[in-house]
C-alpha cells in the first residue's frame, strides 16, 4: 500500500470512506452530508493549514488521514491535530496508519508546530492508547459527549 498526497480526484472516494467511518462511529447521531465532504476535500487541497494523505492499493483508496494546524489561543504557538484517521476494515492490520501518521508528523514539524495532539472518540480505547504510546505519544485527556437535545 502506498501513502500519497490527497488529490482532487480522490474527493468522491474520500466521501465514501467518510461515510463508512460515520456509519461505525459514535458520530452517527449527527447527520452526514456528501456535499460537506466535497467542500472539505476542496479545503484540504487549497488551505495550507490542512493536511490530507490517502493509502492506496491497486488503484483504490483504502484509507485516509486528515489533519490541520490551529493556533494556541493563549500564545503564539501552533498545534497539529488529526481530523480523521480511517482505514477500510477489510484492509486493516498493515502499516498504512503508522505511515500516514508519520507523514502528518513530518508535515506538522515543517509547519512549525510545537505539539501534535491526535485524539480519538471511536475504537477500542485500550488498543488505541497502546498504539499511540508505541508511536511516542502520551495520554493527556479524555473525550466526553452530552446530547444537547436531551438536556433539560
Amino acid at each position: 500500500m502506498i501513502i500519497r498526497k490527497f488529490a482532487r480526484a480522490d474527493i468522491p472516494l474520500m466521501a465514501r470512506l467518510g461515510r463508512q467511518y460515520w456509519e461505525t462511529s459514535n458520530f452517527k447521531t449527527l447527520n452526514f452530508s456528501i456535499k460537506k465532504c466535497h467542500a472539505l476535500g476542496e479545503i484540504m487541497l487549497t488551505d495550507k493549514r490542512y493536511f490530507a494523505v490517502v493509502a492506496e492499493e491497486e488503484g483504490e483508496i483504502r484509507g485516509m488521514f486528515m489533519g490541520y494546524l490551529s493556533e494556541w489561543p493563549y500564545g503564539d504557538e501552533y498545534i497539529a491535530t488529526d481530523l480523521l484517521v480511517y482505514i477500510d476494515p477489510k484492509h486493516r492490520g498493515g502499516t498504512a496508519v503508522v505511515r500516514m501518521i508519520r507523514e502528518f508528523e513530518r508535515w506538522a514539524k515543517k509547519s512549525g508546530v510545537t505539539q501534535i495532539r491526535p485524539g480519538t472518540s471511536v475504537g477500542n480505547k485500550k488498543q488505541l492508547l497502546s498504539f499511540y504510546r508505541r508511536l511516542g505519544y502520551k495520554n493527556v485527556g479524555y473525550s466526553f459527549l452530552k446530547e444537547v437535545k436531551d438536556v433539560k
